[in-house]
């Protein structure tokens, strides 16, 4: 196992000082790669570069194909071989490999990548990077850190929660891309499992191989307001939605639709990319509890709160002096 692979991650993770603490941990054990460039935790705030995986990890691609280095664009469908255990934890018994039916929120939930991506600009904090974005429509990623980088022939993928996730290298085969991707997580040591990875171009416009619709339970995601507008989880605030901040951030509007008429919206917003977290409403109807419960309840099957790897519903609860009835919608991605 090498340090590429073990290399812990913050970027501006709230929990970045916990990946960090492992540092001492690696640099003890002689796991980190010692080259210059390959970024360090020089703050709790730090972004450090993705260290390339070991060159063992690119499969034979023929020198014609090669290209020296390109930026990169477009959508691309991703598809995955099967986890095997490509080294295990000395001493120990091995793992079960992750499987495709996983626990929403566990830990192996990081193994698996988006099904379409789309190379978007530069990441904000690092322009050598491409930001990668899931299309809209296409099944949601549970990775708040997503990106590429063209290397000379190679191209390298993060698929990341902050504490675990995928990283690949990759070659050029035709228009799209095959390689080897690792799962990675922030604790040492762990059972290191591989899979083949590959990306064919495709057309942004076209059906993606697996519909947001697919996420169970599945969860609205958006609010409609009287103006038309619609307030998405992971999608920055529309530019003409008015907002009114007052300890906390206020949407001037009303719902309409699904939620109905609320007394009072509020959003919270990623700190790095201003993308929507949370929507809170509030209702001043002591029966809006019944009437939006038996809405969720109707088109989408929810009687309790419920959650899916990417999206989190708090339903209507009825407390408090005022009889206040309020509903969360949640992106459970940090």
């Amino acid at each position: 196992m090498t340090a590429a692979n073990r290399m812990p991650e913050t970027h501006g993770d709230p929990h970045a000082v916990r990946s960090c603490r492992h540092r001492g941990n690696l640099l003890a054990s002689g796991l980190l790669l010692a080259a210059a460039g390959l970024g360090a935790c020089d703050g709790q705030g730090a972004h450090p570069p993705v260290p390339p995986p070991p060159l063992e990890v690119l499969p034979a691609i023929p020198a014609a194909t090669r290209p020296s280095s390109e930026t990169l664009g477009g959508c691309h469908d991703v598809t995955v071989g099967e986890w095997v255990v490509e080294k295990p934890v000395p001493g120990q018994e091995l793992e079960p490999v992750p499987s495709a039916e996983l626990v929403p929120g566990t830990t192996h939930s990081s193994t698996e990548v988006p099904p379409r991506i789309e190379f978007g600009g530069p990441v904000e904090w690092d322009s050598a990077y491409t930001e990668i974005v899931v299309p809209k429509g296409a099944l949601p990623s549970v990775h708040n850190d997503m990106r590429g980088l063209v290397v000379h022939d190679s191209l390298y993928l993060t698929f990341s929660t902050g504490f675990s996730g995928v990283r690949a290298r990759l070659g050029r085969l035709g228009e799209g891309w095959t390689g080897t991707a690792r799962w990675f997580v922030d604790v040492v040591p762990f059972q290191v499992n591989v899979r083949v990875m590959d990306l064919t171009l495709v057309p942004c416009d076209s059906p993606p191989p697996v519909s947001i619709d697919a996420l169970r339970p599945a969860i609205p995601r958006s609010v409609e307001l009287e103006g038309g507008q619609a307030i998405t989880l992971w999608e920055p605030l529309p530019e003409s939605v008015d907002t009114i901040l007052a300890g906390r951030l206020l949407i001037v509007g009303r719902t309409t639709g699904l939620f109905g008429a609320t007394d009072s919206i509020s959003v919270r917003l990623d700190s790095l990319r201003g993308l929507v977290k949370t929507i809170t409403l509030w209702y001043p109807d002591v029966d809006a509890h019944a009437v939006v419960l038996g809405r969720l309840r109707d088109r989408y099957g929810l009687n309790t709160s419920a959650s899916n790897p990417v999206t989190g519903l708090s339903v209507p609860r009825r407390g408090g002096a005022s009889d206040e009835t309020s509903v969360e919608l949640r992106d459970r991605r940090r």
